[in-house]
């Protein structure tokens, strides 16, 4: 709001567009012309064909110059619109295709405002909000999506899998980690799944070893049968002491993980540290370049930070049982600070041609006050100074000290073996592999620390004297040079390479806060591991007979559409009171009787898109209205409709048909369980097109994991596109409300066939009895068709209209109760008001409301509303698809044919 005051708000969305709209501020005092001429994002001619409104009020094109709009207020926002219909398509005369206008509005509406179905846990928030576009959106999956009652079991658009593939060698583990804020797979029903790594894997040295311990996760309680490593399938009940793996389901009540209590943050480096540069004929003599610093950073406030380093081999060609030293400096300074901060020197030392792995090791929050440890003598890190003398050849050099936090006092500025009880030389231990410092949060206050490190000139340690610093008689400066340009060490043959491999952050905290998680965790010892996945089943509340309480897996999709619902993966759960569960319990039943089953990994979909595929795989599709539910798809061939609308009670009545070019067949890309869940496809023919059209359509199937239902869903589909091609509306009153999106309903209308009527009941006639009804009396005329079939016309040359040969009448009467009944009539040709039953039926009674005048009335009585038509043919039989409000109570409803062939395909 505050962003807008003093300013004319402008927002314009190009049509059809999805995402965020085009958005400027522009100051008071500019016309609505000067506006329009300075958003550059609006069309060419929009200034001959857009309309521009103030505040939800048009303004005629005749005043743009004249109005002014005022700046908006703490109070009110003064919002521009402007608005730009669509017009027809390029070529064919500027024809565009309506349903593809039709489609277009659909996708606009039906995405918007989608939210993402996330788990927030170990700081990973739900998935990103937004609409998406269908991906499948262009061709007849795309109008099935948009339209169809059950749609295609296809995904929006593909999600992204951001996360990088971690490699780690030659202790590792392969696979991707989270990012903040990404959503955590879910299982629906049972899939062989790649688990992401809830937090980067972390790469500890212990000695000479690499372990690396790592925890996959999935959302919610899982099942895991199945482990996997790359190809190989891994023993649970196995004892290996290079590799163990932990599992949690998520269940209630289960402990938290052993193996692993810390997270890490890891930075791969893969830096070789510099050396000195050597003349290019004498490699004992330095030409340039000086060895120069190597920076990294920690993460944010650890608790410990490890880095590692890879030396190749420390020796020299000519004599390899020497032992040779490289000393090292490292400087720190917290994030913003502008001072650097010394360490001791360190002191390196070996002999082998072997590659060493060794560490420097930050432990944040204490100072260390115990005795120092004893460092080595024969290898590793044998020494740490707090002061260096400057050189004292030419050039001359000065004293160099580490920062005063390493230091206890003046003098005994060495620690090497047998002074760790003497040396001032604090918060610094030393190891063969390891070199641990200590600091203090006092001191040392938290935060991201950049970290730098050098390396001096390699060095014979018999030549090095440790009390003076003296090498060979002198001191020298081994990160510099000396006037005589000659090197400690010729660098001929020799072979003393340091890589930094990596900077590891840590933090000393449970890494997984939520308990609803299924994880795997391992931990390994020198070995690499390949990704690893998981048969996985989701844990989902079944129907026990009495609720919704039974946790097991399950396939059936009800349970799992009701789970995304009101589960506790969803962000925002839907109250229970407001679900259709006797539906969803009806619904489930039917999955068991038809094996409809849902099979399939959810990662950072729509909640929207999520639920469109779990009801597709059971043949459905989500009802949102009053109450949330599902809206079946199924043979309806035996009901009657609950609704029967005639010109007496719609208006505006009309049909669009889509001449959509319906492919010969899909090819259906899926995961095959038969084949351990990888990807297969295969082709799948319209019902009498195969083989006569090459033109086919690619889609992918999600949930269904079996050929054989793939195939029985993607002909239904194709059936679809045939046979449900057709989009029927009208305006119906308030009685409208008796159907809903699904309902079969009876329509009756001049434009849908050639012989019909309708009327209201005026009166009832009953036998003598008054047990059975005999016929009606309607308030007006209708014509009444009673002609013998061919085969009973004695001269065919003397009937005047052939069409009306066999021709009898029918009639549907929606009952007081709101059923629909249908009867043959036996009246003679002609108009008649006044209909016989052909069959007497029942003249029952049911309960009426306090406006009928008493608690019983009859069935078929005064003011039922009855349609005419053919027999067998009296309506036409549609299934409602949308309802939508109109003006003054009224409901705006479409629908497709019923077309039980679908079924039979």
């Amino acid at each position: 709001m505050q962003q807008c005051e003093g300013h004319v708000l402008a927002v314009w969305r190009e049509p059809f567009k999805l995402g965020s709209p085009e958005v400027a501020l522009w100051k008071p005092g500019m016309t609505v012309t000067q506006i329009v001429g300075a958003m550059e994002c609006l069309p060419a001619d929009f200034s001959e064909r857009g309309v521009v409104m103030v505040n939800g009020a048009e303004v005629p094109r005749t005043l743009w110059p004249l109005v002014r709009p005022k700046a908006s207020t703490s109070d009110i926002i003064v919002g521009v619109t402007f608005h730009y219909a669509p017009q027809g398509g390029r070529g064919g005369g500027g024809r565009k295709s309506i349903f593809g206008l039709v489609a277009a509005l659909a996708l606009s509406f039906v995405t918007a405002g989608i939210a993402t179905l996330g788990i927030p846990s170990l700081g990973i928030a739900a998935g990103s909000i937004g609409a998406k576009i269908l991906a499948a959106s262009i061709g007849i999956v795309g109008s099935l999506v948009i339209g169809a009652l059950s749609s295609p079991p296809v995904r929006g658009q593909q999600q992204e899998n951001k996360s990088d593939a971690v490699e780690l060698e030659p202790a590792g583990v392969s696979g991707n980690v989270l990012e903040p804020n990404a959503a955590i797979p879910r299982v629906i029903g049972t899939r062989r799944v790649f688990p992401p790594f809830a937090f980067e894997p972390i790469v500890e040295l212990v000695g000479q070893d690499e372990f690396v311990e790592a925890v996959h996760v999935l959302a919610g309680p899982h099942k895991l049968e199945n482990i996997r490593l790359g190809d190989t399938t891994w023993d649970l009940s196995k004892v290996d002491s290079d590799l163990i793996i932990e599992t949690r389901e998520g269940l209630p009540g289960e402990r938290r993980l052993d193996l692993t209590r810390r997270q890490g943050r890891t930075f791969d480096l893969n830096t070789e540290m510099s050396v000195h540069g050597t003349d290019a004929e004498d490699q004992s003599l330095f030409a340039e370049p000086l060895p120069v610093w190597h920076g990294m950073a920690t993460a944010d406030s650890p608790d410990e930070a490890w880095v590692h380093f890879f030396i190749g081999g420390l020796t020299r060609q000519q004599d390899i049982a020497q032992k040779l030293r490289i000393p090292m400096r490292i400087r720190m300074r917290r994030r913003g600070d502008p001072d650097w901060r010394y360490l001791p020197e360190l002191h390196y030392m070996d002999a082998t041609q072997a590659q060493r792995r060794v560490q420097v090791k930050f432990f944040f929050g204490e100072a260390f006050d115990g005795t120092l440890p004893e460092p080595p003598t024969g290898r590793g890190f044998i020494e740490a100074r707090k002061k260096v003398p400057g050189q004292n050849v030419l050039p001359l050099g000065v004293d160099w000290f580490s920062d005063d936090y390493f230091s206890a006092g003046a003098g005994n500025e060495i620690y090497r073996n047998g002074t760790n009880l003497t040396t001032n030389v604090r918060n610094v231990l030393l190891s063969a592999d390891t070199v641990s410092v200590f600091l203090s949060a006092d001191a040392w206050p938290s935060g991201i620390y950049e970290i730098e490190i050098i390396r001096g000139a390699t060095f014979r340690d018999n030549l090095f004297t440790s009390n003076t610093y003296a090498y060979n008689g002198s001191i020298l400066d081994f990160y510099g040079s000396n006037a005589a340009g000659s090197l400690p060490l010729t660098r001929e043959g020799l072979l003393d390479r340091i890589h930094i491999r990596r900077i590891v952050s840590i933090r000393k905290e449970y890494p997984i806060n939520q308990k609803n998680l299924a994880l795997i965790a391992l931990k390994a010892r020198n070995r690499s591991i390949g990704r690893l996945s998981v048969k996985a089943s989701g844990y989902v509340r079944d129907w026990d007979g009495v609720g919704w309480h039974d946790l097991t897996t399950t396939s059936n999709p009800a349970p799992h559409f009701l789970d995304v619902l009101t589960g506790p993966l969803n962000f925002d759960p839907i109250p229970e009171d407001i679900i259709d569960l006797d539906g969803l319990l009806e619904w489930r039943q039917a999955c068991i009787d038809n094996d409809f089953t849902c099979d399939m990994v959810a990662e950072g979909d729509g909640l929207q898109d999520l639920l469109r595929i779990v009801a597709s795989c059971g043949y459905a599709r989500p009802y949102q209205s009053e109450f949330y539910g599902i809206v079946r798809d199924y043979d309806r061939s035996d009901e009657a409709p609950v609704q029967v609308f005639s010109p007496r009670n719609m208006a505006g009545f009309g049909w669009k048909k889509a001449f959509a070019r319906v492919p010969a067949g899909f090819r259906v890309n899926y995961r095959d369980e038969d084949v351990d869940y990888s990807s297969k496809q295969i082709m799948v023919y319209r019902k009498g097109a195969e083989g006569t059209d090459a033109r086919t359509e690619q889609v992918s199937f999600e949930g269904f994991v079996s050929e054989a239902k793939i195939i029985k869903r993607a002909s239904f589909d194709l059936a679809q596109a045939e046979h449900r091609a057709t989009f029927y509306s009208w305006t119906s009153p308030a009685e409208a409300i008796v159907c809903r999106r699904g309902s079969l309903v009876a329509v009756v209308h001049d434009i849908l066939m050639r012989h019909y009527g309708y009327g209201r009941i005026k009166s009832v006639l009953l036998d003598g009895t008054g047990d059975n009804v005999v016929g009606i009396v309607l308030d007006t005329a209708i014509e009444a068709k009673n002609a013998p079939d061919m085969l009973e016309v004695p001269d065919m040359l003397a009937v005047p209209d052939m069409l009306e040969v066999g021709l009898h009448t029918g009639i549907a009467i929606r009952r007081t109760d709101g059923a629909t009944s249908v009867h043959a009539l036996s009246n003679a040709a002609g108009e008649t008001d006044t209909l016989m039953f052909e069959t007497p039926v029942p003249n029952d009674e049911t309960a009426g409301s306090p406006f009928d005048g008493g608690p019983l009335i009859a069935e078929i009585g005064e003011g039922c509303l009855v349609v005419v038509g053919l027999a067998g043919r009296e309506t036409k039989r549609l299934i409602v698809t949308e309802v939508s409000n109109g003006k003054d109570l009224t409901a705006n409803i479409t629908a497709v044919d019923e077309a039980p062939q679908i079924w039979a395909a």
